[in-house]
Formats: structure tokens, C-alpha cells, sequence
């Protein structure tokens, strides 16, 4: 749960309460999501949960136009862009995500992609003090999202031919990189009052790990079986065609699976929030890879088959993102959640109902996971 000390909304630092810890630590301890600032005055004039929920959604929404106007430019294909942007607000995993997986509640990370998207738009348009702003905008959300955006702008600057593109990319690598360092060794430590960020010394249960390394393998890969189905299917593979911008995403891919190593399941799951680093990537090597595709499949010289291709390919991808959304996320009529998830308890309802109006108006409240998100 998310509060911020003392009587002043603009008081700094948030702070992060967990369950289980007897005490309140800066939120910059955790991570450092100075995004969170740029929400500070929103939140104090519509102070409450829904007002973070709200920017959430609306995060992913804006994600869903940064994906068209990217398709638009780099493809002139209308039919893609709407496709693949209709294909991002259908993909399970954000939608999972915005939700919090029903019970997490916000989380800064769902930011990401909409800044990544448009920072990635404004650089292939030229545009690069607006980029190199977006992109910095973006390393604000978490730090560790700077491997993702140091490793995209490496795999850009080697795919791109044009030097002043290349410029572009090698400073976004370099301030990337940057900012990974100085904050995992500098700022980090100072709200841990000298200690280093907490994954790098999580080794709780590294011992069980080396003790029976099978199991470790088998979670491993279990975990990207589900990431192929989730990330992947619901864009028929096509971001695994978009060489080597698709590469970007080992990075994070392998950050999430290494929890694994240390009993933390949640970032390997597609359903998390932890997505939110690799699903513009995908996006992305999607837009990419979808020419390639297209001229894999189209008829030796002939042009009226890749002009098919090019009206069947879009409907496709609808498709797959429609039957993906029903079979794999989190909306009422999907497969891939209990009826009882969205049924409402009445009597559990009037009774919490009946304890939050014993909270005094000025006092914070919040709920259990089992009553509610958190």
C-alpha cells in the first residue's frame, strides 16, 4: 500500500508499507520510481485509490495510440497500425497488469510502455531532443527498465544504417546504462542508509537452488512456456520475426525468470506487472517483424499476393488477439478466471462497509487481499 508521510500530500519521500514488515521504508528504497512525482499533484487534488487506478488505465490506453501511430510510420498501413494497436488493449498481459492481477493494486511500473512507445515514435521520425526527453521520461518509472531501454537502443543502433539515428541511439544507451548505475549505487543506497538495492542481496534461497538445481531448470522453463503463450501467441510469433530488435527483451526476460531463484514467482508471471518492460518490446519487434512475415509468405513475384497478405495479415492478428482475450485474460466472460473472481458478497460488502465507517474521514484505510486489492 502507498501513503505519504506526514500531514502534506507533497511530502517527500512516499513511503511503501508490505505485509509482513513491522516497518515503514521510503518507497526509494525499493525502487526508484520518481514517476511517482509527476503523479503527486494529480493525487492531491483527487486524492484516493481510484485516482491512481484511473492513471493506470489510462496508461495503458495511451500505450494502445503510441503502438498505432508507431505501426503508421513504419509500415503506411493503416489496416496494421489499427490491428496491432487493437491487438495491444486485447493483450492479456496488460490487461492483466492494469488490473494489478486483481489484488495488487497500482504499481508505477504500468507507466512504461506509452512513454517507451512515443519516445521510440519520436526517435525513427528525427525528432530527437523529443525522444531522448520521452526516453528519459521513462528510466524515471523503475531503474531496472533501464536494461530494456539500453539494450532496444543497442539493437537499434546496430540494425540502423543512418548516423544520425545511431547518434541518437548510442546517447539512449549511454544515459541508459547511466542511470542503472547511478541508481543501484548511489541514490538507492541513500534511502537504504547505505544499503545496496534489496535484489542483489535476496539469496534466501539460493541453497535450495543449488541443492536441487532440476527443479530450479523445470520452474525456469515452465515460466517461459507461459511468457511464449501469453507474450507471443496472441501476435501469431510475429515480434520473433523482428531480428534483432527482439533481442531487447532478454534482458528483462532474464531478470524476471532469476527471481525464480530467490522465491519470488511473481515476476515470472505474464499476468504480473513485470511485463510492463518486455510488452513494448514486443509491440515493437512486432511492427518490425510483420514486413518480414509477410514476405516470407507472399508468392515470388507476385504482387497481388502480398496485397492479400497485406488485408489478411491484420485480420489475423484481430483475430488471435480476440480468441487470446477470451481464452487467457482477465475480463468476466474469459476462460482464464473463476466466476466467483467478479461476483459480489453482499454480506462481506455491507461488512466492511459497516468497518470503514468507524475509520475517521482523515485517518488512511486500506483492506487485506482477501477483502479486496490493496
Amino acid at each position: 500500500t502507498y501513503q505519504w508521510e506526514g500531514d502534506d500530500i507533497f511530502a517527500l519521500p512516499p513511503a511503501v508499507s508490505r505485509q509482513g514488515a513491522p516497518r515503514t521504508n521510503s518507497l526509494f528504497s525499493e525502487h526508484l520510481y520518481f514517476i511517482m512525482v509527476l503523479v503527486l499533484p494529480i493525487y492531491a487534488l483527487f486524492p484516493g485509490a481510484y485516482t491512481l487506478f484511473f492513471l493506470q488505465a489510462l496508461g495503458a490506453g495511451l500505450g494502445g495510440i503510441a503502438v498505432f501511430l508507431l505501426t503508421r510510420h513504419v509500415l503506411r498501413h493503416e489496416g496494421a497500425a489499427l490491428s496491432l494497436s487493437l491487438a495491444y488493449l486485447l493483450h492479456p498481459s496488460l490487461q492483466w497488469s492494469t488490473l494489478g492481477y486483481f489484488y495488487f493494486g497500482f504499481h508505477p511500473d504500468t507507466f512504461f510502455p506509452p512513454l517507451f512507445l512515443m519516445a521510440v515514435l519520436m526517435a525513427l521520425k528525427g525528432r530527437r531532443h523529443w525522444a531522448i526527453g520521452l526516453f528519459i521520461l521513462s528510466l524515471t518509472v523503475v531503474e531496472t527498465y533501464a536494461l530494456a531501454v539500453a539494450a532496444f537502443a543497442a539493437c537499434l543502433f546496430v540494425a540502423q544504417k543512418d548516423r544520425p539515428q545511431r547518434v541518437t541511439w548510442a546517447i539512449v544507451a549511454g544515459l541508459a546504462v547511466l542511470w542503472l548505475l547511478v541508481s543501484t549505487q548511489l541514490i538507492i543506497p541513500q534511502f537504504r542508509r547505505g544499503g545496496t538495492p534489496w535484489y542483489f542481496t535476496a539469496t534466501n534461497r539460493l541453497g535450495e537452488v543449488i541443492r536441487q538445481p532440476a527443479q530450479f531448470v523445470s520452474a525456469v522453463l515452465d515460466a517461459l512456456g507461459r511468457y511464449v503463450l501469453y507474450l507471443f501467441v496472441p501476435l501469431l510469433l510475429t515480434p520473433l520475426a523482428g531480428w534483432p530488435i527482439f533481442l531487447a527483451v532478454i534482458p528483462n526476460a532474464l531478470v524476471n525468470l532469476s527471481a525464480l531463484a530467490v522465491g519470488y514467482h511473481l515476476p515470472s508471471d505474464p499476468r504480473a506487472w513485470h511485463t510492463s518492460a518486455l510488452l513494448p518490446l514486443v509491440f515493437v519487434s512486432a511492427v518490425f517483424g510483420l514486413p518480414k512475415v509477410v514476405g516470407w509468405l507472399k508468392a515470388p513475384g507476385d504482387q497481388r499476393s502480398e496485397e492479400r497478405l497485406w488485408r489478411m495479415v491484420p485480420i489475423a492478428l484481430m483475430c488471435a488477439a480476440l480468441v487470446s482475450n477470451y481464452w487467457l485474460g482477465p475480463l468476466p466472460f474469459g476462460q482464464a478466471v473463476p466466476p466467483a473472481r467478479f461476483a459480489c458478497d453482499v454480506a462481506r460488502a455491507n461488512s466492511i462497509r459497516e468497518a470503514a465507517a468507524l475509520i475517521p474521514d482523515d485517518a488512511s484505510l486500506s483492506a487485506a487481499s482477501f477483502a479486496g486489492s490493496h
